[in-house]
This record gives C-alpha cells, sequence and structure tokens, in this order.
C-alpha cells in the first residue's frame, strides 16, 4: 500500500487541520525565521509567518494516515500477516536550515522508521542501523517464499551481536554523502550549493559529524570534539566514494509502457 503523506503541499483534510493546525497561530511576529534556503513558495503564498503553524500542518498529515491505516489493519487477516512499515524519506522542518523539505543527508530526511511484524517474531527494538533494500528479503523469508532477491534478510541482523558495519549514502543530485556507524553520523558536503540565487551553508570538502544519541532533529556539530572519529569516519567515506563506479548511479533504463504508468500514478515520474 502506497501512501503519499505525510508529504509536500501538507494539505490536510480539514477535521485534523481544525483538530491540530489551527489550535496554532498562523502568523508570528518573527516570522518564518532566516532563510539561506527560502521556505517552499507554497508556504509563503499561503501567508504563513509562524513555523509552529507548518509543523502543525504536517502533524495533522500523520495524524490523517495513522487514521486511514487502521481500518485496514485492524482486519483479522492482519494478524496473520508478514507486514512492514516504513518510508522512502523524512522530512527537515527547519532542522539544519532545510525548511519543510527532504533535501540533503541529514538524520531528519535518512532516519526513518521501520516496523516489521509477523507472528513468528519476538518483540524488540533494535538501534542498529540498516538499509532498506534488504526488506524485500526479510518480507519473502517471514512468508516463507523461496526467490532470489536482492540483498540479505533483516531477521537476523535485528538479534545478533556481530560487530556494526557502515551504512552509507549519497543524496539527490550529488550534493552531499553520509556514513552511519551505530551512533555516529558524519556529513561530507560533496558540492557548495545555491537555491534561489542566494548561496547556501553547504560548502565543498564541509565535514560534519552527529551524535544520534542527541535526537535524530540534533543539529549540534561533534565533530570539534572527536577528531579522531569524524577523520576515521571520513576516510572509510572517501574510500566508499572512491570504488564506486566511473558512471556513477546512471544506467539505461527502458520502461514499459505499464512501468512508467504505474509510476507516473505515483507520483514518481511525469513531471
Amino acid at each position: 500500500v502506497h501512501v503519499f503523506d505525510a508529504h509536500a503541499p501538507y494539505d490536510p483534510r480539514a477535521q485534523e487541520e481544525a483538530a491540530l493546525a489551527l489550535q496554532v497561530p498562523r502568523t508570528a511576529a518573527a516570522g518564518l525565521g532566516p532563510d539561506p534556503e527560502p521556505p517552499p513558495p507554497r508556504i509563503r503564498k499561503a501567508g504563513i509567518t509562524n513555523p509552529r503553524f507548518v509543523n502543525a500542518l504536517y502533524a495533522a498529515e500523520a495524524e490523517y494516515v495513522d487514521a486511514s491505516l487502521d481500518s485496514l489493519l485492524s482486519l483479522d487477516r492482519m494478524r496473520r500477516a508478514a507486514l512492514a512499515f516504513t518510508a522512502d524519506h523524512g522530512e527537515s522542518l527547519t532542522e539544519n536550515e532545510l525548511y519543510w523539505s527532504h533535501n540533503g543527508a541529514y538524520l531528519p530526511t535518512l532516519a526513518v522508521p521501520l516496523i516489521v511484524a509477523h507472528p513468528s517474531l519476538e518483540r524488540a527494538v533494535s538501534a542498529r542501523p540498516v538499509q532498506q533494500h534488504r526488506l524485500g528479503a526479510t518480507l519473502l523469508e517471514l512468508a516463507g517464499v523461496r526467490a532470489e532477491f536482492p540483498g540479505t534478510s533483516l531477521v537476523e541482523a535485528a538479534s545478533t551481536s556481530r560487530g556494526l558495519e557502515p551504512v552509507f549514502g549519497l543524496s539527490s543530485f550529488g550534493l552531499q554523502a553520509t556514513v552511519t556507524l551505530g551512533h555516529w553520523h558524519l556529513v561530507f558536503d560533496l558540492r557548495s550549493f545555491e537555491s534561489a540565487g542566494r548561496a547556501h551553508v553547504w560548502q565543498k570538502g564541509r565535514t560534519q559529524l552527529f551524535d544520534r544519541r542527541e535526537g535524530l532533529g540534533t543539529q549540534r556539530d561533534v565533530s570539534p570534539e572527536h577528531p579522531e572519529r569524524t577523520a576515521e569516519l571520513r576516510a572509510a567515506l572517501l574510500d566508499w566514494l572512491a570504488r564506486g563506479s566511473a558512471r556513477g548511479l546512471g544506467a539505461d533504463v527502458q520502461l514499459s509502457e505499464t512501468a512508467a504508468e504505474n509510476l507516473q500514478a505515483l507520483v514518481y515520474a511525469g513531471f
């Protein structure tokens, strides 16, 4: 089941907006704050000047999705199903000077929830970062289906005591690269960046280190406090980038008419 919200343009159903968003003033004297990357035009055009109001709209969308999925998950057959709940990205709600978007490779964008449920699984919580390409193999294993599928199951990874492995990432347009190892998250700017004609704080070669234990919304760069860890993770990230294909991630793909229509229906193509 593909659910597009919570997602821009933050347009929750009327009852959720009344219950949540409208309890927060639409305007505030301080305005939306400094804007090296200006707030999205949809917000400026709506005359909103209170950032808490925008955040409330986003929360209202999440509440609506939660209520919508309840009727599906309450079906009796779902108690026997192999289920996973996740997202393709998170959202920066002004963190790291990103205004209600999912640009870059910071934790609010990358660290999305992943919940897997099946009658055979014990309830457990794992703080171990994993990658979503392993989710397909996980669901097939839980369903007892033998099939060739990329990746390895997460069932063992959630309970293993094996050492941590680095998780690497690359943001859209090649703006930033990142590596997560345990509670450390390092972000490396691959290029300087301008948005709407204004220079952004991202500068080629800049390195930031974040401690996930301070919360996924942390904006405190702890690299000055941990220079050795910063240098170690930066070296590992640069090595990973250097080992990449000279072609990069680009590839020629021939989509069937049906596949192209499906992607367009999901709002992932046709623009």
